[in-house]
């Protein structure tokens, strides 16, 4: 007997086969949680979601449709019924007005996921919004409009939202206005807990800003303090994606005595990183795209995640992005064909490309020159980190920096932190670099430590 059935899975189904399971399903009193993969439909999905609402005791459903062919898919209801679901999760797309519809027949929906909603042209507005008192829980992949469109979709709406993921694909200047998105959270939001609040810049737009915009910082007030949320930014392949999200503990925070989302911290805490760039490009990407950044926002952090970075793209980046505080590269390229022509222009004129960085981490350094780049490149830097330094000692590397420093007679660099195992006899080693220091006279007044798997030098 199927009479006890209280979740059923289907993958792959036609809509056609689909349809005369759902007419039998209304016969099964015990049946809460449905979920399907439909491999494409010619069907009008109006049917389809009439026949799942149908269903007396069903408290979850997940709805997958591959291709939708159909274009008269718009639900219109003649027999309002209310039905027992709770989470819903449409994975295929669907216009504002199709989830409002669907919205007034699951008044007790807890959790919403939706995959993709189509472009946002919604003329026709609700005199009262859609009650939806244990609402708490929303995720739409992408939403197909913009911060205002967004806004409207949350007018028409009444729920207590705790939690909230969205990437919205119109509207670049809106998403960046920290006062608008203020004015959205206190007045839609207010119970807002968890949230990842996204927007993908692919370009396909006109853009909206002169060379004379002044770059925004409103995400740095107080308000945006306070709740500890930040602005982050990724450069991937020919996108530039924006994030807004609590603040998640970065790699500078693991600094001894370092005192984590202080306020100071928080008011300069946007980051750009550049996860990947094609290398084939016709131009320089990533330059291209900081320079549109720099022009809007203000960038305190940069992180490159790129193998085998190449210095004189580094060196164009930073020229464009002034605020910078910290570096993290992942690996920078060994061709130093070039590299003696940016050492040049530091030389020649030094304060024409002076920064701010005073904290870098380098994950991979095969070459002591590496080092040697970026101390000329951010005379500034107090803090050095390095994971791995193969095909070189990590004697060679100390002996080589704290050489360099002293030579240089420089006051900035006082910390750095080398990745050493503790299952790697990381304690025999810093015996070992205690004991070179002393018997060459590097360091006189200095303290080594160890913090799980970092090994830190500390010099006054």
């Amino acid at each position: 007997s199927m009479s006890s059935l209280q979740s059923l899975h289907i993958y792959d189904i036609h809509s056609n086969l689909l349809v005369p399971i759902l007419d039998k399903l209304t016969a099964l009193p015990r049946l809460f949680s449905l979920s399907f993969i439909i491999a494409n439909t010619y069907e009008n999905i109006d049917h389809i979601y009439q026949l799942i609402f149908a269903l007396p005791k069903l408290k979850s459903i997940s709805l997958t449709i591959n291709s939708i062919h159909s274009q008269s898919n718009l639900l219109t209801y003649t027999k309002k019924r209310q039905n027992t679901i709770e989470y819903l999760s449409i994975n295929h797309q669907i216009s504002v007005d199709q989830l409002f519809d669907i919205l007034t027949y699951t008044l007790h929906i807890c959790r919403l996921k939706v995959h993709e909603t189509e472009i946002y042209n919604r003329h026709i507005h609700r005199e009262l919004p859609i009650e939806l008192i244990n609402l708490r829980h929303i995720s739409i992949g992408k939403f197909n409009g913009n911060l205002n469109h967004f806004e409207k979709f949350l007018s028409e709406i009444s729920c207590k939202l705790t939690y909230l993921y969205i990437n919205l694909t119109c509207g670049e200047n809106t998403f960046l206005n920290g006062d608008q998105w203020k004015r959205l959270i206190l007045q839609y939001l207010p119970e807002l807990k968890k949230h990842h609040l996204g927007f993908n810049n692919r370009f396909h737009e006109r853009i909206e800003y002169s060379i004379d915009s002044t770059p925004s910082d409103s995400f740095n007030t107080s308000f945006w303090i306070e709740r500890q949320d930040v602005l982050e930014i990724q450069i991937f392949t020919s996108c530039i994606q924006y994030f807004i999200h609590r603040y998640k503990k970065r790699w500078y925070n693991d600094m001894p005595n370092n005192i984590v989302n202080s306020s100071v911290e928080l008011s300069k805490s946007t980051r750009l990183t550049i996860v990947f760039i094609n290398p084939n490009a016709s131009h320089d990407i990533a330059r291209v795209f900081t320079r549109h950044l720099s022009i809007i926002v203000h960038i305190y952090h940069l992180e490159i995640q790129i193998n085998d970075f190449l210095f004189q793209t580094l060196f164009k980046i930073m020229r464009l992005v002034p605020e910078l505080i910290t570096l993290k590269i992942r690996s920078l390229s060994s061709d130093r064909s070039i590299d003696l022509s940016y050492t040049d222009l530091l030389e020649e004129n030094p304060e024409q490309y002076r920064n701010k960085i005073a904290k870098i981490y380098l994950e991979t350094m095969s070459h002591i020159e590496e080092f040697y780049l970026l101390l000329e490149l951010c005379p500034s830097m107090t803090y050095f980190k390095v994971d791995h330094t193969h095909p070189m000692n990590i004697e060679h590397v100390l002996r080589s920096i704290l050489i360099k420093i002293n030579n240089d007679h420089n006051d900035h660099l006082r910390l750095l932190c080398f990745r050493i195992p503790t299952s790697k006899n990381g304690d025999n080693t810093i015996a070992k670099l205690e004991k070179m220091i002393n018997d060459e006279n590097l360091l006189l007044d200095y303290e080594i430590k160890r913090v799980c798997n970092n090994v830190y030098v500390e010099w006054k």
